[in-house]
């Protein structure tokens, strides 16, 4: 059953994980801002963080929660069809009406920006990427908590900057999808620059392996 819930999430969060880089590389301020977030909790060198940091890193919460809005792996919002004619919450929507709920402006003002402090306002809900009710993914915890402790310690550890080419100049990556034989959405394939903040810190990183 783990290994299942594990597997039936790798795709999804290697996806997340992706957007998240192509966000911090199209914004290195986010990044800067991250890295003095992990530096204030975790300190210099001297630990990786643990799912319990989650609430000491409300900035790289945000920022998480804007990856997954800004460029949800699954578009699960597809647009629906009502069968019958309905009701919700006093709203009459007649049969045939057509459905779609994602990237509400009066919800998420200027929604093709990445702005992760629009969550500083308590009103602004996450995105539905893991859906609703009885169907929502029973993974979104696990996930929610991988992403964190991936990001988190990606960013402690190392620095994440944009490639250059041949004349030094950097390259500034395209939003680019890549779509599967399924709906599943990922970014293609850009360059980038990652390296260890310190020998203190390559150090740690190598500890995860050996």
């Amino acid at each position: 059953m783990s290994a299942t819930m594990f597997g039936g999430g790798l795709e999804t969060t290697v996806a997340t994980a992706s957007f998240f880089l192509l966000a911090i590389v199209l914004y290195p301020e986010v990044a800067v801002k991250i890295q003095e977030e992990v530096d204030r909790v975790l300190g210099n060198a001297e630990r990786l963080p643990t799912v319990q940091d989650q609430e000491e890193m409300p900035y790289l919460r945000r920022v998480l929660l804007e990856v997954q809005r800004w460029q949800p792996v699954n578009p699960l919002a597809i647009p629906h069809a009502a069968m019958e004619d309905d009701e919700y919450r006093g709203y009459y929507i007649p049969k045939g009406s057509i459905v779609s709920i994602t990237r509400d402006e009066s919800i998420y003002p200027e929604p093709e920006c990445f702005n992760p402090d629009r969550y500083l306002d308590p009103k602004v809900p996450p995105a539905p990427v893991f859906g609703y009710g009885r169907r929502v993914c029973p993974g979104n915890h696990f996930a929610d908590a991988n992403l964190f402790l991936l990001t988190s310690s990606l960013l402690y550890l190392y620095d994440v900057k944009r490639a250059v080419d041949e004349n030094g100049r950097e390259i500034m990556p395209e939003i680019k999808m890549m779509i599967d034989s399924t709906i599943s959405r990922k970014p293609q394939s850009f360059p980038l620059v990652m390296k260890p903040r310190s020998e203190a810190h390559e150090k740690l990183a190598m500890g995860l392996i050996l």
